[in-house]
């Protein structure tokens, strides 16, 4: 995964997402050890900013064309959302 127009940004949320992931993973223990509230709080907040940066690595890093056009990317999908333009376009269920 590369981005010619962000060379930084890959690399960058691998960084991020690792950190997030082993401070979640820390909190967990801690809160399992200690039975305290601070971090099962500090465990839900890494867990929600990790799953947001699996999910910006799965769906928003790859290089995508956008049409100036239709303001549509170049890959339309029905996974996880649907493809409306698609069922507009053929008038049908896909």
């Amino acid at each position: 995964m590369e981005d010619p127009t962000a060379p930084y940004a890959v690399p960058s949320l691998s960084v991020t997402l690792t950190y997030h992931i082993a401070v979640g993973v820390y909190c967990y223990q801690q809160w399992v050890v200690g039975d305290s509230t601070a971090y099962a709080i500090g465990m839900l907040a890494h867990g929600f900013f990790a799953a947001i940066g699996v999910w910006v690595m799965m769906f928003a890093s790859a290089g995508g064309r956008i049409y100036r056009k239709t303001g549509a990317d170049g890959k339309p999908s029905s996974f996880p959302m649907k493809n409306l333009d698609a069922e507009k376009k053929l008038g049908k269920r896909l």
